[in-house]
């Protein structure tokens, strides 16, 4: 990774970028004048930045691992963070993998990174040098729990897949994520980033305010705060890129009433942190099934909270009669949706009308606890 830095590295990767073809093509052409594992590197270099332009807008510019760009925040969440630190904090960013965090935590104040791999904390210095941050950015390996810890805030990124495979228990992170109490012990102030499949015990056993956080639809982290700064609410959903921001506040269920003019499917953040009846009182809609997320209304969201899609018809479930409906509306099917129905989505897709005239999309769901399908157009 080293000398993919260097002047040497940098001529390797841009003669890797202008190749065509595929990868085992490209690896051939470059091995005609470079060594194999630095051909290697550079091709698996070039696309880990491949992949990881839909979250950093300094992508081509990245230094990355395909473990550490699994774990790492995109720009957006890790601006989000930082945007809550206070100017001039002296900022701890724990198993900092790449950077992701670093780099944007570094326009707050100084930045000490540490990890226990020596290739990722050299990724981080390497990623924040190329940032132009306000304050520097100090990385080091080293094993955080074996660290003396001062500052005034802190991330926490215990590694989701130690010995390579991704794991589901929280006590098998790495560190455990029970060791965020430690932190704080030693910071007043700890954000804590854990995998949103984690189930909410897991999460509310470190005591603080959790937050999940979603982009561009997909909720991407469960964030835990612990000490007086961050949410308000005991649970809450940020929806980036859009910064919108619901907080639980205890609201009753949503009345429940058929399908209207609009379906609405909440945002992924909003649904993972249980704030449906929340999101449905911000949006003057109600449920069609006390079970089941989906909202529907006589008006579209006009909102990040929820995608809208205009309900054309709703009918009972059954596979002949939504192709029956499809071709006499003359339309196509071209996406499958559920929520709460045991179909597989591209299975009942092969068997719907591919030809027409509208492209409409077919939820399936539960309308007052029986099985339906809502033929449907993406709204505004």
């Amino acid at each position: 990774m080293r000398f993919l830095a260097s002047p040497p590295g940098a001529a390797l990767l841009e003669e890797a970028a202008a190749l065509e073809g595929d990868m085992l093509a490209r690896l051939v052409a470059l091995r005609r004048h470079w060594p194999a594992d630095l051909a290697s590197a550079a091709i698996e270099l070039l696309d880990l930045r491949a992949r990881a332009r839909p979250r950093f807008a300094r992508a081509e510019s990245l230094f990355l691992t395909r473990a550490g760009l699994e774990q790492a925040s995109g720009d957006a969440p890790a601006a989000w963070r930082a945007a809550r630190v206070p100017e001039g904090a002296r900022i701890l960013d724990l198993c900092c993998g790449i950077g992701g965090d670093s780099s944007a935590l570094a326009s707050r104040g100084p930045v000490f990174a540490f990890d226990l791999d020596p290739v990722h904390a050299w990724c981080a210095a390497a990623n924040a040098s190329a940032c132009d941050a306000l304050h520097p950015v100090h990385a080091a390996c080293a094993d955080v729990t074996r660290l003396r810890l001062r500052g005034d805030f802190a991330v926490f990124d215990p590694s989701r897949r130690p010995a390579g495979r991704r794991v589901r228990d929280a006590g098998d992170y790495s560190p455990p994520l029970a060791f965020a109490l430690e932190v704080q012990r030693a910071v007043p102030r700890v954000v804590v980033k854990a995998s949103p499949a984690l189930p909410d015990p897991a999460l509310d056993s470190l005591g603080g305010r959790v937050e999940f956080v979603s982009h561009r639809g997909e909720c991407k982290e469960a964030v835990v705060w612990l000490g007086e700064w961050g949410p308000r609410a005991r649970r809450s959903a940020a929806i980036l890129p859009a910064g919108l921001v619901l907080e639980g506040r205890g609201t009753p269920p949503p009345a429940l009433r058929p399908p209207g003019e609009w379906l609405l499917e909440p945002d992924s953040a909003v649904i993972r942190a249980g704030l449906v009846a929340e999101a449905a009182e911000v949006l003057d809609a109600a449920q069609m099934d006390g079970r089941i997320a989906y909202l529907t209304s006589d008006h579209p969201a006009n909102s990040p909270l929820a995608a809208s899609w205009r309900i054309l018809e709703a009918l009972p479930f059954g596979v002949s009669r939504i192709r029956s409906r499809l071709r006499a509306l003359g339309s196509r099917a071209v996406a499958v949706k559920r929520r709460g129905a045991p179909i597989e989505p591209e299975e009942l897709l092969a068997r719907l009308p591919r030809e027409g005239d509208r492209s409409l999309v077919v939820v399936v769901t539960r309308v007052a606890g029986r099985l339906s399908a809502l033929l449907c157009e993406a709204g505004p």
